[in-house]
């Protein structure tokens, strides 16, 4: 007998009860087992003094509880997204060619949280 011969057959035989209360139960495991997500991402834009977009800025975020470093570089529109993150305090740095290094320190992430850093580069000493 095949599968779909043997779910016709519990459902006919009255075990209708048993088959809702299973689906209602993996629906709720599964409904909580996604609410427990505890990752974020931070992303912005790096942008001059005068408002001009940053290309391949060099981005460090920094998990100050663990001391985890992750680098990135900001796009040919000057964005940058770091994700997946883990909950925590994080400061985030910003550097480029003929700019100085710019940083943004006590910034907090939530679960499932979208942190917007912008940041704005002043030129460099010459």
């Amino acid at each position: 007998m095949n599968a779909s011969a043997n779910l016709l057959r519990i459902i006919r035989t009255g075990q209708r009860p048993y088959w809702f209360l299973l689906y209602l139960c993996l629906g709720l495991a599964v409904g909580t087992a996604s609410a427990q997500i505890d990752q974020g991402s931070i992303t912005g834009t790096v942008q001059d003094s005068s408002g001009a977009v940053v290309p391949n800025a060099q981005i460090m975020v920094t998990n100050t509880d663990t001391g985890l470093n992750l680098q990135t570089r900001s796009n040919a529109s000057g964005t940058y997204v770091v994700s997946p993150l883990k909950i925590g305090n994080y400061r985030v740095s910003a550097s480029a060619t003929g700019f100085e290094t710019v940083a943004r320190e006590g910034l907090h992430l939530d679960a499932q949280e979208r942190l917007n850093v912008n940041l704005i580069l002043n030129p460099g000493s010459v």
